[in-house]
């Protein structure tokens, strides 16, 4: 949900994880991209609400996201030790670090 914290006010419901949500980051263009316990990253255009890119590959929960300042980069953590890198314009994985197997928190 998308909220006027001022009013309290409800602005968009966002329907597309299928868990909770474990980290939401907001883009320079305006997108939101978003992780969660259903092991995905998703993309979002947030004048609207609707789902522009559904990144799949983690095997585990997906619990942090980096972007980088050119909105175009982003890099999730995963509690299976993994960090992806991915570029949400296309929704291409571009490479995949692991760290000794070990949880990324």
């Amino acid at each position: 949900r998308l909220w006027n914290i001022e009013r309290g006010e409800c602005l968009k419901v966002f329907s597309g994880h299928t868990d909770f949500i474990t980290d939401l980051k907001l883009t320079l263009s305006g997108d939101l991209v978003s992780c969660g316990r259903d092991r995905t990253v998703r993309v979002w255009d947030a004048s609207n609400g609707k789902v522009k890119k559904t990144l799949k590959g983690h095997t585990g929960i997906v619990t942090n996201l980096s972007v980088e300042r050119n909105g175009v980069i982003t890099l999730s953590s995963c509690g299976d030790g993994s960090i992806k890198v991915w570029n949400i314009t296309t929704g291409e994985w571009v490479r995949q670090l692991t760290i000794d197997s070990k949880p990324i928190l």
